[in-house]
Parts: structure tokens; C-alpha cells; sequence
């Protein structure tokens, strides 16, 4: 399965398969941003999807509902839906998606010009069809309720019992026998079409599985963190004051008009944040020897403290170990602050997930960015995915090591002489990459083969190949004065 990425800002085509580790590489302004924040706008618009529109007619599902909504409190009934419906609601969900795009890229990537752009689903077609299961409850409920009448000379408190019937629905989609997930509600009203609803949500549900198979339910908890992630957490509390401000003296469409200056995945980050900083808690946890595994966790290693939350909204504060003291994040170290995002969304984190994770190696001393290597190696083998867009090749470098680790004939002897833990390695079937070539003003994402030793990436060793040309002719000038 590949999505498909045309015409998006410089990018001409990129062809990208998302593994459980994939990397975007290339220069600056290649377009491995637009690209990430092109495959998060696809993911959020799915999680978001009206079916209210869609021209999708499932009569046999609809009959399944109105059976069991008529049979409650004693039956389950089954619904197949074969492969073909589901194809079918892939193609009815990029055609609306695409309808769309061009506001839709506009919103992610912060400016219009995306009239030509399009974004596809690759050599994914269903051929197995899915079991949907699902029954019904109407459970009657009483209260009991008193008021006083004032037309009443005497207040005498009258009693009054009140009886609804409250109807509640539980649905299970089932692949192969395993179940992929539930959707379970309760309506009050009797006047909403209750079976309007279960299907409609059955298809959200099935718009995600659809496009992305069993991999949905780990795409759809996404959380991105941008290139900007330290520059808004040092003025977050300014951002949210700003954005206050301008809600209270701005129409709804002027404020629409300026947050598109803002590309969506940012100001995602920054409300998350804002939200996360609400829960006063410590997010870096200093060393126990209690689990060998906390002790050693990477995050704590590169930071050597911990960050809490202050009473003010859209405030951190750093305590170093083995001090009480509370220093605010904008007076550490670069290397604290580009790592206090990622340790704060890791503590709110459910497994699985999956992280876009634009240069986590941004600002990162050299020793830094091969321990960032080996936490992610970690994090992925935890059973999460990432995206992550890089240009450093030492960055690089590590993770070409953690991969020909894995397999390496004297594995467990160079893990033990270089220190590395059992889940500080990246297995070859897990991992892609994918080179973002810029040639006359456009770029191709090339996809770079797996060699034994790792990733070559040429756009990076090009340059690096002339720095080392460079300093050759310069010393050896120097050696002949």
C-alpha cells in the first residue's frame, strides 16, 4: 500500500509507504515537511469525515439495524460487508477528500495554491469481507422528582415519578474472527432516528479500515510535533493569551482568515499542549533501580531532571536531579527544551500510537542525537510508528547501526560492548526511507534501498563528499606554504 502525494508545493510526486519507522530525507526546503503534513491532514479528515453527504447506499446493513433495533435486550445480529463495499467507500471518501484538498492543504501547510494537488491510496484493495455484530438495549429507567406549586397558598411539596426508556446500542467489527473495533452510544430521545445513527457511525468507523486496513486504529492516534514544537512551548502562554484576545474582538471569519497563516498541524500542537499543561505533574522521572527499563529510559538519560507544569496555563518549568529548584524552560538548554515536548506527550501517550516527528534531532549535541536514535529504536519496538524528517547524518548514521545490529552475526557481543539494550535495535522489515530529491525547482521522493550496511542517502553525501574535498584542498595548500 503507498499514498500517492502530486503536486504539493515543490513535491511533483511522492510515492510513500508508511512502515512502523519511515524517514523522510532531504535538504531544507525539499518538501519533507509538506509531505508530513500532507499524510496528517489525510488522517485527521478521515477521523473527521461527515458520511451525511456520501451517496453510499447499504441496504442490507440498514435492514441489520432496523432488525435488531426492532429486537432489543435478546438478539445479536450479524451483517457481512463484502470487500467490494468496503473498495467501494474508499473510492467515495478520496473523491469527496480530494474535492476538498485544496483547502484542506491550505489549512496544513499554512498558505492556498493546492488547486492541482491530489492525494491517493496505492495498490490497496480489500478482498476479504468483515463481520459486523451488533445488538440492541431499551432499559427503562424511573426518577423521582419533587417541586413546589406557588399557586398554592400552603407550599406543599409534590412528588412526581418519571419514566423514560433509555436505548443503547453495541456494535463489534470482526476480521477473521478478531475483533478490530467496537462503537457502543445511548440515545434519550425517541424522536431521533436511532438507526440513522449506528449506521453512520459504523461508517466513520469503516471509512478509516477502508483506506488503511488493520493499521487504522494505530494511524488514527496521531500526534505531530513540529519543527517549531520549542519556539511555541517557550511562548505558549502568550500564544493562548493572543488567541483569547483576538476571539473576544474578531468575528468568526476573521479568525478563520488569520489562523490560516498558521499550518493546522502547529496549532493542533500548540491547543494539545495548552490542554496538557492544564494536569500540574512532573513528565521526566528521575532514575529508580527498581525497573531497569525506567532507569535507563533514554529521555531521562539525555535530560538528567525533570519538567513539570506551572499554575499558569502555557507553563513548564525544569528541576534538575538532585535539586529542588524550579527553573523556567526558557533559561535551559536547547537540548531540554526540544525534548520537553516529546516527554510531555509521552507521559499522556496510550500505546499504540503514531508520531510525526519533524528533525528530532534539532539542536541535539552529537553524543545527543545517537542516544535520540536509540530511544526511538525503543519506542518503536513498544509497538508504536513514526515518521520522522531528518537531514543529519550522524542522526542517520546510529540508526544505520541499530539496523545492521539486528541481524548481525555478533549481535549480542556489540550490544554488550556498546552498551546497547535488547530493544535498542531496528529490524530491517520495520523501516523505510525515503530521499527527497530536488532537481530544477521540483522534487521527486526517491525511495532508498535497504543495503546491508543501511540507508545511503545521496542528497546528504553529495554535500558531505564536497565539505570533504574542500577541507583536503585547504589543508593540504596549508602543508605546502
Amino acid at each position: 500500500m503507498h499514498i500517492l502525494l502530486t503536486n504539493i508545493g515543490r513535491i511533483s510526486e511522492a510515492k510513500i509507504s508508511l512502515d512502523s519507522w519511515t524517514m523522510f530525507l532531504g535538504k531544507n526546503d525539499s518538501g519533507k515537511t509538506y509531505a508530513a503534513a500532507s499524510i496528517w491532514a489525510l488522517i485527521n479528515e478521515i477521523k473527521a469525515v461527515d458520511v451525511s453527504s456520501f451517496r453510499f447506499e447499504t441496504p442490507k446493513l440498514d435492514d441489520a439495524i432496523r432488525r435488531a433495533w426492532e429486537r432489543p435486550n435478546d438478539t445479536k445480529f450479524r451483517y457481512i460487508m463484502a470487500a467490494e463495499t468496503l473498495n467501494e467507500l474508499q473510492r467515495l471518501f478520496f473523491d469527496d477528500f480530494n474535492n476538498r484538498l485544496p483547502r484542506i492543504l491550505a489549512e496544513a501547510i499554512g498558505y492556498a495554491g493546492f488547486e492541482n494537488s491530489k492525494i491517493e491510496i496505492e495498490n490497496f484493495q480489500h478482498t476479504a469481507p468483515l463481520d459486523i455484530e451488533m445488538s440492541f438495549k431499551n432499559e427503562t429507567h424511573q426518577e423521582e422528582i419533587f417541586f413546589n406549586s406557588e399557586e398554592e397558598e400552603e407550599e406543599e411539596e409534590e412528588r412526581h415519578i418519571i419514566e423514560y426508556v433509555e436505548n443503547s446500542w453495541d456494535v463489534k467489527i470482526i476480521h477473521n474472527e478478531k475483533e478490530i473495533f467496537s462503537i457502543s452510544g445511548a440515545a434519550l430521545d425517541h424522536d431521533i432516528d436511532v438507526t440513522k445513527i449506528v449506521k453512520n457511525e459504523i461508517i466513520e468507523k469503516l471509512i478509516g479500515y477502508s483506506c488503511f486496513g488493520d493499521r487504522w486504529s494505530k494511524l488514527s492516534n496521531i500526534i505531530y510535533l513540529p519543527a517549531a514544537r520549542t519556539g511555541i512551548m517557550l511562548a505558549l502562554n502568550y500564544f493562548i493569551d493572543g488567541a483569547v484576545q483576538r476571539a473576544d474582538n474578531t468575528s468568526a471569519a476573521e479568525i478563520e482568515e488569520d489562523a490560516l497563516g498558521l499550518p493546522a498541524p502547529i496549532r493542533n500542537f500548540a491547543m494539545n499542549l495548552a490542554r496538557r499543561s492544564l494536569r500540574h505533574s512532573s513528565f521526566f522521572h528521575r532514575q529508580t533501580t527498581k525497573n531497569e527499563k525506567v532507569s535507563r529510559n533514554q529521555l531521562s538519560k539525555l535530560v538528567n531532571g525533570s519538567i513539570s507544569t506551572g499554575r499558569r496555563m502555557g507553563t513548564f518549568f525544569f528541576t534538575p536531579n538532585g535539586t529542588k529548584k524550579l527553573i523556567p524552560l526558557s533559561s535551559t538548554s536547547s537540548l531540554v527544551t526540544e525534548l520537553a515536548a516529546l516527554s510531555i506527550f509521552q507521559r499522556q501517550m496510550s500505546s499504540p500510537i503514531f508520531l510525526i516527528f519533524e528533525e528530532p534531532e534539532a539542536h541535539l549535541h552529537l553524543e545527543a542525537q545517537r542516544d535520540m536514535a536509540k530511544y526511538l529504536a525503543q519506542f518503536v519496538n513498544a509497538g508504536n510508528d513514526i515518521l520522522i524528517t531528518t537531514h543529519s547524518d550522524t542522526f542517520i548514521q546510529q540508526i544505520n547501526n541499530l539496523i545492521c545490529i539486528s541481524d548481525h552475526p555478533k549481535k549480542d557481543e556489540l550490544k554488550k560492548k556498546f552498551s546497547l539494550l535488547p530493544d535498542e535495535e531496528i529490524q530491517r522489515n520495520k523501516i523505510s526511507a525515503y530521499d527527497f530529491v530536488c532537481k530544477d525547482g521540483s522534487t521527486v521522493a526517491e525511495k532508498l534501498p535497504l543495503t546491508p550496511t543501511g540507508f545511503v542517502a545521496t542528497s546528504l553525501n553529495e554535500i558531505l563528499m564536497k565539505l570533504s574535498e574542500e577541507t583536503f584542498h585547504i589543508n593540504n595548500d596549508l602543508e605546502e606554504i
